[in-house]
């Protein structure tokens, strides 16, 4: 088995072999390694597609040459392609953990939250704390409250995903099912806020 990519020669040799649509005059180091590399054969695949598109009366002279430029026009179409997917899919990962300035704003500045309640080490979880996705989540404050409280879960869209009223200091939510991303929760009243904190699902 080879322990390198096909060279330049190799890969025509099995463009061409499609062509003729007989692969036994290849060797079998070069047919077991196009089975096991994802990026040769995506390389030789892309090649043969765009040779069927010519028109057959030039085709011969026309891979003859320009074998070696349409190779590596077809390692660029891939590496353009692996890029854009990366791009996207960081986009996409930077806008799930986007943090909302306003609730930031309420986070760091105490003053918003309920006096004698603003001590964050009293709440759970904590700040930024990591959650795998479907885990349960334990939420615990250190006192019960007279007034009727809420414990509220929103995505970082804003979009309130949960609400319930607590009997006790603590509530566990069991197997949740939220998506990877940043989340806040807090603590409030109906008429004031207690307390609010943030934690993150990852996978």
């Amino acid at each position: 088995m080879l322990n390198r990519h096909l060279n330049e020669n190799e890969k025509l040799k099995y463009l061409e072999a499609l062509e003729k649509n007989d692969l036994s005059e290849l060797s079998e180091e070069i047919k077991e390694h196009t089975k096991n590399c994802d990026e040769c054969f995506s390389e030789i695949i892309s090649l043969y597609r765009f040779s069927k598109s010519i028109n057959k009366k030039d085709k011969k002279n026309f891979f003859q040459k320009n074998r070696f430029f349409l190779l590596k026009i077809a390692a660029i179409f891939i590496i353009s392609l692996s890029t854009l997917f990366f791009f996207f899919y960081e986009k996409e990962n930077i806008k799930t953990f986007a943090e909302v300035e306003h609730l930031e704003y309420v986070i760091s500045h105490h003053s918003f939250r309920k006096k004698n309640y603003n001590n964050e080490k009293k709440f759970f979880p904590k700040n930024n704390q990591k959650f795998k996705k479907n885990s349960s989540i334990n939420f615990k404050w250190d006192k019960k409250f007279s007034k009727k409280v809420f414990l509220i879960i929103i995505k970082n869209s804003e979009k309130e995903i949960f609400k319930k009223k607590m009997e006790s200091n603590k509530y566990t939510l069991e197997k949740h099912n939220f998506e990877t991303g940043l989340y806040y929760w807090k603590l409030e009243t109906e008429e004031e806020l207690i307390f609010l904190g943030k934690f993150k699902i990852q996978n």
